[in-house]
């Protein structure tokens, strides 16, 4: 067990025994040989690692959870939000649905039996308890795109 640093030329690697040191040690030799130079080892308590911790306790980072709420919370990615969903309900009124027996909605829209097909479809859509869902179709816009308003 240990933590590998790569940085430009410069290889951290840190563990926490003497054994593991001298075991990455070795592998680190078999594999570059030549090219690889050993600097230096610095060896702590585990005291002093505990003392440094309580007197300087590391800086506390929002849980990745929190990142991705404040992500999907900028303006950028709800205006995105917001752009894909108008997207797929505009393609949506031109895809072949097989509730509406492999009609698009616009065509359905064009017969008496698919007028009713389609508004069983709407209606099951405002059924549905979709809250603030981003996806949420806008029905009285659709309504109005298929002339059933």
């Amino acid at each position: 067990m240990g933590h590998l640093r790569i940085e430009a030329d410069r290889l951290t690697i840190e563990v926490n025994s003497q054994q593991r040191a001298e075991a990455i040690k070795r592998k680190i030799g078999r594999r570059l040989g030549k090219r690889a130079v050993f600097r230096h080892a610095v060896i702590e308590s585990l005291e002093k690692i505990l003392e440094e911790r309580q007197a300087n306790p590391p800086a506390v980072r929002p849980s990745s959870a929190q990142v991705d709420d404040q992500r999907m919370n900028s303006p950028e990615v709800q205006r995105a939000i917001k752009e894909m969903a108008e997207r797929h309900w505009r393609d949506w009124l031109d895809s072949p649905l097989p509730v509406l027996k492999g009609q698009t909605p616009r065509q359905a829209a064009a017969t008496e039996i698919g007028r009713e097909r389609l508004e069983a479809v709407l209606m099951h859509f405002a059924q549905l308890d979709q809250g603030d869902e981003p996806f949420a179709p806008d029905l009285d816009a659709l309504r109005g795109e298929l002339g059933l308003s």
